[in-house]
């Protein structure tokens, strides 16, 4: 392990709560931990986390945000560790947004949020089968990101910290 940057436990507490980490950093593996073992159980090889908003888990599925511009934006099987999906942050500028956040939407829907920085800084939301809904370009970059955990048709909302300001959207 080199520059661990990020870290989460699973929120659905019927996937062995407290007792699994996810990890990833620099080195560009992430890391599923049992902590009742003490080490480290499984491996992912290839996200290069560089947010400490760029792993999430949502029941046995994780969203990595990589700090690349070729397949930043993946979802993986926590259990067997494969890949499942590359969502298409696709961006035809060399460094347009780098990722640093990454997130699972709380509730019903099945979305996956991501943002970043560069040279044009943006939040996208796409559906788990790496669909994507839209784009919101924001003024700078955004290093972290949360979701309302009251989700419901009337009050969906998302925030982003960016470098300059805090931005709260309706999804």
């Amino acid at each position: 392990m080199d520059h661990v940057v990020c870290c989460s436990f699973p929120p659905d507490p019927s996937f062995v709560a407290g007792q699994v980490l996810v990890s990833g950093g620099w080195d560009r593996s992430v890391n599923i931990w049992d902590l009742r073992l003490a080490r480290a159980v499984r491996s992912v090889s290839g996200p290069y986390i560089c947010g400490g908003d760029n792993l999430d888990i949502r029941g046995e599925e994780l969203v990595t945000g990589s700090w690349r511009r070729d397949k930043p934006l993946q979802l993986w099987d926590i259990g067997s560790g494969r890949l499942l999906t590359n969502c298409p942050f696709y961006q035809p500028e060399l460094d347009a947004c780098m990722l640093y956040a990454a997130k699972f939407t709380p509730g019903p829907e099945d979305l996956i949020l991501a943002g970043g920085s560069g040279r044009r800084p943006c939040v996208k939301a796409f559906q788990t089968n790496g669909q994507v809904l839209g784009t919101l370009a924001v003024p700078s970059g955004v290093n972290a990101m949360a979701s309302s955990s009251t989700w419901s048709e009337k009050h969906r909302s998302a925030v982003f910290c960016c470098a300059d300001r805090v931005l709260l959207m309706k999804i």
